[in-house]
């Protein structure tokens, strides 16, 4: 959809927040696993899209993974758990309205 600077904008301008991306990301990222409904089947045997992506969002060391996408929310979410990390994942409008509480 190629929409990679409004939200991003929201962040930076909007909450002050400074973004930590990924190596993969705008036009080189990839889904999270939930595309196509793909989150309700079994996968065969190996590693996870959605760990691979919260792997990746891992080794940025950043406070918090923030996705404007509900599937990627619980896919992303479902990811950090599986590497046993404490990195919030949080929705970008989450993000928003707590910045406007301060």
């Amino acid at each position: 959809h190629g929409q990679y600077d409004a939200p991003r904008a929201v962040l930076t301008q909007g909450a002050g927040v400074r973004l930590n991306e990924m190596e993969r990301n705008e036009s080189k990222s990839f889904c999270c696993g939930a595309g196509g409904g793909h989150m309700w089947l079994e996968e065969p045997a190996g590693k996870k899209i959605n760990h691979m992506r919260a792997e990746q969002a891992l080794e940025t060391h950043a406070d918090a993974l923030v996705t404007a996408c509900p599937f990627c929310l619980t896919m992303l979410s479902d990811g950090v758990a599986f590497h046993d990390s404490t990195m919030p994942v949080k929705d970008l409008a989450e993000v928003y309205y707590e910045a406007l509480e301060h």
